[in-house]
């Protein structure tokens, strides 16, 4: 039990952050132990909250930074419990091109209403600030709708 009711009860989840201008940063952020959709927290759903920030803890002197979610251009991060398993799932093969040239192509894995359960629909869901994509061996990449050029559906 926690000794202190204040404290809220977190996790770490080590991830691989893509900032601009800075580049490549890894370290973990903090997940809660529960969230309204699931058991635990996910890695999307901390960055897809409307609080401007996240926390970041890294190895090394700074080892606490906090990254704006604007400058944060993608997240990488593997996790095998992400994928959806429930009725109503929707797969879309997609290629992402982004700002910097850069191609992305995965899957997009997510439970939609059936009236708008399309990639379109999902792209334009204007509460998310990322998007999930699934690539390859467990491997998860959240990307920030902000730094897409363009996006082409891809067969799955």
């Amino acid at each position: 039990m926690n000794s202190n009711p204040l404290r809220v009860s977190k996790t770490q989840k080590e991830v691989s952050l893509w900032v601009h201008p800075e580049g490549r940063v890894s370290g973990a952020i903090y997940l809660r132990g529960e969230s309204a959709e699931y058991a635990k927290e996910r890695a999307s759903e901390a960055f897809n909250q409307t609080s401007p920030f996240i926390v970041l803890s890294c190895m090394g002197p700074d080892n606490t930074r906090f990254y704006s979610k604007r400058g944060i251009v993608r997240i990488e991060y593997e996790d095998a419990d992400e994928r959806p398993v429930t009725e109503g799932v929707a797969e879309f093969g997609c290629s992402l091109t982004m700002m910097d040239g850069s191609t992305i192509t995965g899957t997009i894995i997510e439970v939609l209403k059936p009236e708008s359960a399309r990639l379109y629909d999902y792209l334009n869901i204007t509460e998310h600030r990322f998007i999930k994509i699934h690539l390859q061996n467990n491997e998860i990449c959240l990307i920030n709708k902000a730094y897409i050029v363009r996006v082409t559906p891809v067969s799955v």
